[in-house]
């Protein structure tokens, strides 16, 4: 997808329905594909390369005022190659140019990390300052929601959804408590014979959706994977400028 492109299915003016429209996810997938690739390297030379020096060689190569300077697919695997030689045509053609299923994490497990999910929120996200979000329960029930019970998003195929809960809707009440952060997570957590009951404003309706599920709260976290090496902690460590 191009930014320039479907920046008006990204940005529309009703919002919500991310999964739907995937929203801009080829930053990250793009981000955990160059990891792999990051990995690969690693792997295959033993520690004494990384993608930093494919981009050192690829995109240093000289000091010039702003160009347009534009490259082939061909051009990065050849210089992925004399770097690491790799079947560097195959790994960007299944992780690219096909569809896939599911995102490209493999570059996480191999980096000596893995995703685990549990009942632990995350750090406070850096744009909550921006985005008055009160409740990241996508990975639970499916839904995001303001402060003000305003249900910003919900995730498609969650139990949300099969409620059938949509962006804009209104939680007034969780499980028989008056909407607040506290009283959904409850609600989440300790939901009553597997169901979580909210009260929404639809419009100008009051309804109840019964939502079917037990999973309790559930967030992602990354975890180390005991016996391996942890790559992912050196491709983060900081860098001397004066040695790049």
């Amino acid at each position: 997808m191009d930014t320039a492109t479907e920046n008006w299915v990204l940005r529309n003016v009703q919002g919500g329905w991310t999964d739907l429209r995937r929203a801009q996810d080829y930053y990250d997938e793009g981000a955990l594909t160059w990891l792999r690739a990051d990995t690969i390297i690693r792997e295959q030379t033993h520690g004494q390369k990384s993608l930093d020096d494919f981009l050192r060689s690829f995109l240093g190569q000289r000091d010039t005022d702003p160009i347009v300077a534009p490259y082939t697919r061909e051009e990065v695997e050849a210089a992925l190659n004399s770097i690491c030689p790799y079947k560097w045509h195959e790994f960007f053609e299944t992780r690219i140019y096909k569809v896939n299923p599911k995102p490209p994490v493999e570059g996480i497990e191999a980096a000596g990390w893995r995703l685990t999910y549990n009942d632990k929120p995350p750090h406070e996200p850096f744009y909550s300052d921006v985005f008055p979000i009160d409740v990241f329960a996508g990975d639970s029930i499916g839904i995001v929601t303001q402060k003000d019970g305003k249900i910003v998003d919900v995730v498609v195929g969650s139990p949300a959804y099969d409620a059938g809960l949509g962006p804009g809707m209104i939680i007034m009440a969780a499980n028989g408590l008056v909407y607040s952060a506290d009283a959904l997570n409850e609600a989440i957590a300790h939901p009553a014979n597997g169901n979580v009951t909210l009260i929404v404003r639809n419009f100008d309706s009051v309804q109840t959706r019964e939502l079917k599920y037990a999973g309790g709260l559930r967030y992602p976290h990354l975890e180390r994977i005991p016996g391996t090496h942890d790559y992912l902690s050196e491709i983060l460590a900081a860098r001397d400028a004066s040695q790049h």
